[in-house]
């Protein structure tokens, strides 16, 4: 992902309204908290009553479980089809795939 793409990701989460302020060092190494906490954020967005939270995923089984229920919300609220497995595996360079042109 080149510098040009990562300055749009941080300037639309923004714009958008993320509560949290993205900076590229952000973007530096993989980093699943910040990936949860965002897709936390969007499953939001769509269900301001989700009972969905990234606090608690320290051990690999409660990512996969915080993966699976943040894609069944979406897919139910939104019917966006998001694939667990990859959503797993990605750092947040590869965040933007999923993020829709807002």
């Amino acid at each position: 992902m080149s510098y040009r793409e990562l300055r749009n990701l941080c300037e639309m989460t923004r714009a958008i309204g993320y509560p949290r302020i993205l900076s590229l060092e952000n973007f530096r190494t993989p980093n699943f908290k910040l990936v949860a906490e965002l897709l936390e954020w969007i499953v939001k967005r769509f269900d301001p009553s989700a009972t969905i939270s990234a606090e608690h995923t320290t051990t690999e089984q409660d990512r996969v479980l915080f993966i699976k229920q943040a894609v069944l919300l979406l897919l139910q609220n939104s019917r966006l089809k998001l694939n667990p497995r990859k959503l797993y595996q990605v750092s947040p360079l590869d965040f933007l795939k999923f993020v829709p042109s807002w």
